[in-house]
């Protein structure tokens, strides 16, 4: 737990109008289970290729990458590949 009064970077004086939403996080499995049912990106998912280990989808994390393949790019690389 963070002290009362300690300071941080988010402690400087707003001078915008006040929100009174405030970010809650918990760092468990249960608060991440519900952050993905709300997620409104989630389709998005289906739209990727993701690495497999043992049959299932893993966590994919690389630096020197383009990221993940699109399903939709297949057909268009092999019709260059046919042409």
């Amino acid at each position: 737990m963070v002290e009362a009064n300690r300071k941080t970077l988010f402690d400087k004086p707003n001078k915008q109008k006040p929100n009174n939403k405030t970010m809650h996080f918990e760092a468990t499995i249960d608060f991440a289970k519900h952050k993905d049912t709300n997620d409104i990106l989630a389709s998005f998912r289906d739209r990727f290729y993701f690495p497999q280990i043992n049959g299932k989808d893993s966590i994919y994390f690389c630096g020197n990458s383009l990221g993940l393949q699109a399903k939709s790019v297949q057909p268009a690389i092999q019709q260059e590949l046919d042409d």
